[in-house]
Order: structure tokens, then sequence, then C-alpha cells
């Protein structure tokens, strides 16, 4: 089935390529893989830097970038001096400067031929004024952003910022900075992303004149600035990896880039849009984060890097269930509680690592073990406290896009001296649990599991009492597998 969407994508049985039909007035299209069945000509240009010799690279039959002869000419990653515009309009991106030009890469994230930018990479068209005066104006990134902190992917010649990232705490990326105005952000490095920035003249307010859509989903958060009625006169078109104010820039991994100067609705974006994510972005694979303490990070049992970790084994009880594939993230780490050091981290490694082109996002959070076992008095206030952060985590995961699932706590027998309630306190936690969790996650009752009952049976605990043997993780990796798989 998959063979058959991108064959039809890439025009094959006779079906239309994305532009073919589409009145190539005010546009720009920058992509490896053929777009438009009129076009008939190179993809990109390359230049050797051992000799400075040049070619061209092709598009193969099957309308994707000749790769195999890029990759044999000179070391295989030769400098990338012109992006050829598919539309007929000639508006090419080039780079005469070698250390400054980007190359061309297979993308570790979907398979798919990209043009990677990195700090200080930056091509331009020249003399571009096409967009000058237009009243509505889009252009549109399939891309992966791997790391990012200061840089802007797309700016006009006299300087001002059409698209700027900044960085910091929450590295935010601006549409329609001119000088402090900014009218639109959204987060860095959440996998593959289609970005649309809209420029509408049309719209009812100067600020949301400048919009911007990720995954098809306009973000309306932090609308400020002060824009005209047409796009403001620009001399070039930049498309950037450089830094604004020093340190690193951007690590970037560009599929498609695009530019249309015309009124579409909002029927015939979509659809493009569609076809794109579809083409460039979209997977058969599911994101599976597993974040907590030790027993997710299973540092007394070899690790995470373990193959019997339970979330290791939960991968591929899934894979089993499902026979789908997961991309599992083991966000384990040792002694921690889940109201204090996991929810710390949960923002920055859970949050901000979502996935929005994967099948499934799935999150597993277990902790609060450590939260009871290390109070001191125990009793209610560290019960409902730990409940809390739960309720937090879970809740700020689920709003995000993520299906949540909770195991609930085991019983562990370290604690006679530290916390003398533990057994209590742990029962009183599991038992409001899925009450308090209701609506934002799945509880899991790995606590149910007569084999996990008793803390000394060796076969599932390690000597410490508290630890899982790889049969105990097992357990839990099944448990976990079959809710999720009822979900799905």
């Amino acid at each position: 089935m998959a063979s058959k969407l991108f064959n039809s994508l890439l025009g094959a049985s006779g079906v239309p390529l994305l532009f073919d039909g589409m009145d190539m007035m005010h546009v720009g299209i920058w992509d490896l893989k053929l777009r438009r069945s009129d076009y008939a000509g190179p993809a990109v240009r390359v230049r050797r830097q051992s000799d400075n010799a040049e070619i061209d690279i092709d598009f193969l039959p099957n309308g994707s970038v000749d790769m195999a002869t890029y990759e044999a000419y000179g070391t295989g990653s030769e400098k990338v001096i012109t992006v050829y515009d598919q539309s007929g309009n000639g508006f090419d991106f080039t780079q005469s400067t070698l250390a400054n030009a980007p190359y061309l890469a297979t993308s570790s994230y979907n398979g798919n031929s990209c043009i990677k930018f990195s700090d200080g990479i930056r091509m331009r068209v020249t003399d571009f004024t096409d967009w000058n005066g237009l009243a509505d104006c889009h252009f549109i990134m399939a891309q992966r952003q791997t790391v990012l902190t200061t840089g802007y992917p797309l700016i006009g010649g006299s300087g001002g910022r059409i698209v700027n990232w900044t960085a910091g705490a929450s590295d935010n990326v601006y549409w329609g900075e001119s000088g402090s105005n900014r009218s639109q952000y959204t987060k860095k490095n959440r996998g593959g992303q289609l970005v649309r920035y809209t420029f509408d003249g049309g719209a009812a307010t100067n600020a949301l004149k400048a919009r911007m859509f990720v995954n098809q989903i306009e973000l309306t958060a932090g609308v400020v600035g002060n824009h005209a009625t047409t796009f403001p006169n620009e001399t070039h078109l930049d498309w950037n990896g450089t830094p604004l104010n020093g340190g690193a820039g951007m690590t970037s991994e560009y599929f498609g880039f695009y530019y249309i100067g015309q009124n579409l609705t909002s029927e015939k974006l979509l659809a493009i849009e569609n076809r794109l994510k579809a083409d460039q972005l979209t997977f058969t694979s599911s994101q599976l984060l597993c974040i907590g303490d030790s027993l997710t990070a299973n540092s007394s049992n070899g690790g995470s890097g373990s193959a019997n970790s339970y979330p290791n084994l939960l991968n591929d009880a899934l894979e089993i269930y499902t026979g789908a594939t997961w991309i599992p993230s083991n966000l384990g780490a040792a002694a921690e509680r889940l109201a204090v050091e996991i929810t710390n981290r949960f923002a920055s490694q859970v949050l901000e690592s979502r996935d929005e082109c994967k099948a499934n996002d799935v999150v597993v959070l277990w902790g609060g073990t450590n939260d009871l076992a290390g109070d001191m008095t125990g009793g209610s206030t560290i019960v409902n406290a730990t409940l809390a952060a739960a309720v937090s985590l879970c809740t700020s995961a689920a709003v995000d896009g993520f299906d949540v699932y909770f195991p609930n706590m085991l019983p562990r027998e370290d604690v006679d001296n530290v916390n003398p309630t533990f057994e209590a306190d742990r029962a009183s936690f599991n038992s409001q649990l899925a009450n308090e969790l209701a609506g934002v996650a799945t509880v899991v009752d790995v606590a149910a599991i007569a084999n996990l009952s008793e803390p000394t049976n060796t076969t599932y605990f390690l000597g410490d009492k508290v630890h899982l043997t790889d049969a105990g993780n097992a357990l839990i990796a099944n448990a976990v597998a079959a809710a999720i798989e009822a979900n799905l």
C-alpha cells in the first residue's frame, strides 16, 4: 500500500505531479523530488572541491534525485552550489563560496534525500523582487531541525527577517519579524515538520497578516507586530543556517522548500500540504518515550542499553502486537523522584520531543516510588504531592498530543528504616491513581500481577528487593504493551 502511495506522489500511472496544472506566476519550487511534469532540468548543481569541476545532478525516472551519481562524485559529500527552481521562473538558489554551501545527504530521520544546512551555510536567490507588493504569499518548508540556537532560515535581502529563530529556554521561531515586530512562534526540533508561513494581506488585523502553520495547525500564541497590507519590499531571498549574534547556528535537513505568491483557497493549500506531508514526513512507525526512575533505566540490571530493559522489551512486544515499527527512547534515570527530578526534565525530554509525523506518539511515565520511599514521615502529604505530580505531567503530555500510560507502584522491601509507612502509602497512591488520571492517562495495573506482589521472589526481583530481573521486566513490558495495543 505504501508503494502505491509514493508512486502516485511521483506521478506514476499517469497521476499528476504536485504542481502540475498550477499557474506558475509567483511560484518557486526547490525540491529533491520532481514536482512538475513540464520541468526537464536537473535538481541541483554541485562543485567538486578537489578541482572545482562541476556537474548537474538529475532526477531519476521515478522522480527522486540521483543520489548514486552525487555520492560517486568526488568525496560523496560535495557542495551544492545551485538548487534549481522547478517552476520555470529561474528563481535558482545559488552559493559560489564552497565554505558557505550545503551538501546532499540521506536523512537518518526518514531515509529521504535532503539538503543539509549547518552554521554559516547560506544560499540566495539574487534580485528576488517577485514578492514585493503582493497581498498574499506563502512559504512552505518540509524540514527537520536537529540542532538550533540562533539563526534565520528565511530572510529578505535588505535585512528584514522574514523568519527568525531565537535561542533561549523556549527556542522559538518567529515569522513576520521586522525589527522588534514578531507575530508567531513555535518550538524547535519536534521531529519532521511541515511549516507554512503565510502573509495574508486581507487578514482582519495587522498582527495576523503574518500567520504560521505547523503540520497544518495554525499557531496563534504570541501574536504581535505591525504589518502593512502588502508584502514589504525585499531584494533577495536567503535560505540560511547562519547565526544571528554569534555562537552556533542550525543543523537542518530540508526536504523541500516552496514559494507561492498567490491567493490560494484554504482547500488548495491543504491539498498541497497533504501531498507534501505524506510524501516527505509521514511514517508508519510510532514514537515510544519511556521516562521514569531506575526501574525504567534498568540501572541495577544492565542499564538502559540492555535488550531486557522493560522499554526495549516493550518495544519488542508492541511490534509483535501491532505488526508495525516503534522507535523507543529510554529516558529513565536512577534515584529520581516524580515530583522533583522527573518533573524538572519532563518538558525538555518529553514535551519538546513529540514527533507529530509519527503514526502514534506514546509516553509511558513510571515513577513515584522514590518520592514515597524517601519521605521520613510518610502519610497523606507525600502521597498527595506525588499524585499531583503524576496528574500534572500526564495532563501536559496529553495536551501536547501524546497517548499517556502510567504503570502503578510495585512493592519494595528496602525502606523499613526510611519510610515505615511505605506500604500503606503505596496502597493509598495506587487506589487513587486511576481516578486522578481519568481522561488524561491509562493506568496500567502492574501491581496486580501476582508474580510481582512479593519483592523476595528472586525470579522477578533482584536481591535488593526493589529492582526487577529480566523476567520481571518482561511482565511489565507485556502489561504495558497490552494496554497500548487495546487503545490503538
